[in-house]
């Protein structure tokens, strides 16, 4: 938050409204959805491994940066001056940025394995594009931007080096057990925030000069530093992935695949139809509830939408191909 930083983003800013459709879409883009939608249909249509790499590496990585959000509570620039808003608010906290952090794993992870250099552009055009637009609404220091880049390097190094090693137990332990230790690892996570959360909540107040900004300019949107919600909601999700795909890879339908177009819309056309009504509807049913039922429902929403995408959907169509496939032969004879 020094004078610097705040001469970066009028800089940006000076660009100029002709820009801000752009930075507005790259925004948007920079959002889970649009991640969940692509981990979908490699799942569903190409390799549920590498989705499920994907999804993991995605919410760990959110995971994190939700924890350092609570721990280290930093302002976004137009919290300080108002005279920054572009119209894109945010009530979470601003260190480090979630974007830019998310788009560096993301696109980072898959362009480690896709390993073609038109696409390494594209991720970095992602990534940089998601971290210009953050500055020019004024959302994030510089500083929160780099923090954001450099832990999602971190992180898909570390995965990159653990994952081998990893997966070689893994895969030698039960179904059972492989539940169990997720769903104890999840109570973890979630102890482990609620841990963190109690320790800022009791000897840190938000600023009633950030809360004002907020209601003035995103009423609809008051801050939310402390939060919980997306934390716990993001632990669900990853929680139901893993879940589904170790019950998926145990029953041996783990398997990469390029169905043909037609077949590959029948999946995920349907697929993201029901998973977007789960995700809407929970998270309309959440909507006004007290505190703890929130926390629950979000974190059910997470869970459902996770089970949906890694093993119900995959059950359902996988179980159509089969019949199909038992009748062609049984035509054939």
């Amino acid at each position: 938050m020094t004078p610097i930083e705040f001469k970066v983003i009028h800089s940006i800013q000076s660009l100029g409204p002709q820009v801000e459709p752009v930075m507005r879409i790259l925004t948007d883009l920079g959002y889970g959805p649009l991640y969940l939608v692509i981990i979908a249909i490699l799942y569903w249509c190409g390799s549920p491994a590498l989705g499920t790499r994907l999804a993991i590496l995605l919410l760990l990585s959110s995971s994190l940066n939700s924890l350092l959000k609570i721990l280290i509570h930093a302002p976004r620039p137009y919290w300080l001056r108002p005279e920054l808003f572009m119209g894109s608010g945010d009530g979470a906290a601003g260190m480090p940025s979630g974007h830019a952090q998310a788009a560096t794993v993301f696109w980072g992870a898959l362009a480690t394995k896709v390993r073609h250099w038109w696409f390494w552009v594209l991720a970095i055009f992602m990534v940089v594009g998601t971290c210009v637009s953050r500055v020019y609404f004024a959302v994030h220091f510089p500083s929160q931007i780099l923090v954001g880049i450099g832990i999602g390097l971190t992180v898909i190094a570390t995965v990159a080096r653990l994952e081998q090693p990893f997966l070689r137990r893994w895969q030698q332990l039960a179904l059972r057990r492989q539940i169990n230790t997720l769903v104890v690892l999840y109570i973890l996570l979630v102890a482990m925030g609620i841990t963190v959360h109690l320790g800022v909540a009791h000897s840190w107040q938000l600023p009633g000069e950030w809360a004002s900004v907020a209601t003035q300019l995103h009423p609809d949107n008051p801050l939310h530093v402390l939060s919980l919600l997306s934390f716990v909601r993001g632990g669900a999700l990853l929680l139901g992935i893993t879940v589904g795909a170790c019950i998926l890879w145990h029953r041996g339908q783990f398997t990469a695949e390029r169905p043909a177009y037609f077949i590959a819309l029948c999946r995920i056309i349907p697929g993201l139809a029901v998973g977007l009504a789960i995700w809407l509807g929970l998270g309309e049913l959440a909507t006004g509830l007290p505190a703890l039922a929130e926390l629950l429902v979000q974190g059910l929403r997470g869970l459902l939408f996770g089970l949906w995408l890694a093993l119900v959907w995959p059950l359902i169509y996988g179980r159509f191909t089969n019949e199909s496939s038992l009748n062609q032969k049984r035509a054939a004879q």
